[in-house]
């Protein structure tokens, strides 16, 4: 019983000690740094920057509805062979029952 308690009391110890090591760490910053950091970090700041962002793209969204709009359409005809009209030849002084090539 005595093994097992020193056994314990040693493991909690050593866990101990490796934690005293991070809480030492600090930081050295000058004022203007500290604003900077606490700028950067705070989350009012954070969700006011991407609110803006987003009125950003809303404000182009309305700008580009006022904007022009192209549509674009594109047809094909086979104009190759020019399209032939019969006319009563009676029409131009001709014989009648006969037809002009127009």
């Amino acid at each position: 019983m005595k093994k097992v308690f020193l056994f314990f009391t040693l493991l909690f110890s050593f866990t101990m000690f490796s934690q005293e090591e991070d809480v030492q760490s600090s930081y050295t910053l000058s004022l203007e740094e500290a604003i900077i950091l606490g700028l950067q970090n705070n989350y009012t700041s954070q969700i006011a920057g991407k609110e803006v962002e987003k009125a950003l793209k809303q404000k182009w969204e309305i700008i580009s509805q006022g904007l022009p709009q192209i549509s674009a359409n594109v047809d094909y005809q086979n104009l190759l062979k020019q399209p032939v009209t019969l006319l009563p030849a009676e029409l131009a002084g001709g014989a009648p029952g006969t037809f002009v090539l127009k």
